[in-house]
């Protein structure tokens, strides 16, 4: 295991246990056995560490869930997942986790809107998808953070239909909005 994996393991494993505020880069250093230049080598803040570090948790736990359909499909999985890492995310969330997530479920609605101007035959304007893929990325975001604000005390399966009725179709009905307003 290279420098910047032991890193990442030893945050993941403080947030755990611990509020992000209050994990320094000394201590992730001394429980890492790295060096502070080392540290700063590989990542420019603590912030840093913490964002990339629940990317590559998020990224190898929740692969599978990649494309839209895995989302809408799978919700309540991923809200049993963050439930059963519920330490790690109420401990992780800050301004930039949520900002790494707006960009991911951006990435994933973004493919899915590239699909299904496929399957209607048609184009849209690149401001067109760049709005519903934001506008999309922002509820799911949202409802993660209330969930997580809310120290994940929401029924799993309350959320998981809430999540489901609210995003199913609506997609593909904004889509076919921007068509019929050209």
């Amino acid at each position: 295991m290279n420098a910047a994996e032991k890193l990442m393991l030893t945050m993941n494993q403080e947030l755990e246990n611990k509020p992000f505020k209050s994990i320094t880069v000394t201590r992730i250093c001394q429980l890492s056995n790295v060096s502070r230049p080392t540290f700063y080598h590989h990542y420019n803040t603590l912030s840093d560490l913490a964002c990339k570090s629940m990317n590559y948790r998020l990224f190898n736990d929740i692969y599978d869930f990649k494309t839209w359909e895995d989302w809408i499909d799978c919700a309540e999985k991923v809200i049993l997942y963050m439930r059963d890492h519920k330490g790690f995310f109420i401990n992780a969330f800050c301004p930039q986790v949520l900002q790494a997530g707006t960009r991911y479920f951006d990435r994933i609605i973004s493919d899915y809107i590239e699909r299904r101007q496929t399957a209607f035959d048609c184009r849209l304007k690149n401001e067109d998808k760049a709005f519903i893929s934001h506008f999309f990325s922002g509820i799911i975001v949202s409802l993660f953070n209330e969930y997580t604000k809310s120290e994940m005390s929401i029924d799993p399966d309350f959320l998981s239909s809430q999540v489901s009725s609210l995003l199913d179709g609506s997609v593909d009905r904004a889509i076919r909005g921007c068509i019929d307003v050209k």
